[in-house]
C-alpha cells in the first residue's frame, strides 16, 4: 500500500499467519521505517500501535 499521512508518503505492507500479525512501513524522506510483530491473529491485534506510530512519525 502507498498513501499520504499528514503530508508524508507512507509505503506499507502487512501479513501474518495462525498466531502471527506483522506490518511495516517506510516513510521516505525520514529516515524512520516501523516494524511492528504480534503473537496474535489479524491485524486488529496491532493496530493500536501501528496507528500510534503513523501518528508519531508524521506529526514530526
Amino acid at each position: 500500500m502507498v498513501f499520504i499521512i499528514n503530508g508524508h508518503w507512507v509505503h506499507g505492507h502487512s501479513g501474518g499467519g495462525p498466531g502471527i500479525s506483522t506490518n511495516v512501513d517506510w516513510f521516505p524522506g525520514t529516515g524512520w521505517t516501523a516494524v511492528i510483530l504480534g503473537n496474535y491473529d489479524g491485524i486488529k491485534t496491532v493496530e493500536p500501535i501501528l496507528f500510534l506510530a503513523r501518528k508519531l512519525i508524521t506529526e514530526r
